[in-house]
């Protein structure tokens, strides 16, 4: 008694990823350009930054990334949010942007946790690789 499924084809995947995407064009749409803003206020900061001295542009480039990060980062969250509406089957999923900006600390600190133990593997394996090359 076999209990084994038969992959759909490509073509299926591609027709019903087709149809999601005219189902939600606008909602991801309205995603997208929050992405599109943050890269034109990040132009705009080096536009500025490249007309004025080095140790002010650094400032000015610091604050443009960090703003756009900013965006970029709340609009993850509100992506994410919306794609976990529209995987427990939702009707009216919607972008929810109050969530992003409630769940933006948290989910800050988050990745800063990744990226400490991220930082402290490649330490682990990076120095007995090195301790272990010069003992051999």
């Amino acid at each position: 008694m076999s209990n084994t499924k038969q992959l759909i084809s490509v073509t299926e995947i591609l027709r019903s990823g087709w149809k999601e995407y005219k189902k939600d064009w606008k909602k991801l749409l309205e995603i997208s350009i929050r992405l599109v803003f943050a890269g034109l206020i990040e132009l705009a900061f080096a536009l500025i930054a490249s007309q004025l001295p080095s140790n002010l542009s650094s400032i000015i480039l610091s604050i443009g990334t960090g703003i756009a990060y900013v965006i970029i980062l709340q609009t993850i969250i509100v992506l994410i949010d919306y794609l976990l509406q529209k995987e427990h089957g939702s009707a009216s999923a919607t972008p929810r942007w109050k969530l992003g900006i409630n769940l933006f600390w948290p989910y800050l600190w988050v990745l800063l946790l990744v990226l400490f133990a991220t930082i402290g593997g490649l330490i682990l394996f990076v120095l007995p690789g090195l301790w272990l090359s010069i003992l051999f």
